[in-house]
């Protein structure tokens, strides 16, 4: 479904359902992260940002 959005009217904000794995070279072992993600509607630019998981 096709949507048209005003620039700056809003922004889609969301954490990845999956967890990806980043590989720590200090300790040699893969880190689970959460993914957060946002979409600006009227540019369809994305922000991604890593963060560790606490869990």
């Amino acid at each position: 479904m096709r949507q048209t959005h005003a620039g700056g009217e809003k922004a889609f904000v969301d954490y990845s359902g999956k967890k990806p794995r980043i590989y720590d070279h200090w300790t040699a072992q893969y880190q689970p992260v959460e993914l957060f993600v946002m979409v600006w509607g009227a540019s369809h630019y994305v922000y991604a940002e890593a963060k560790p998981s606490h869990i």
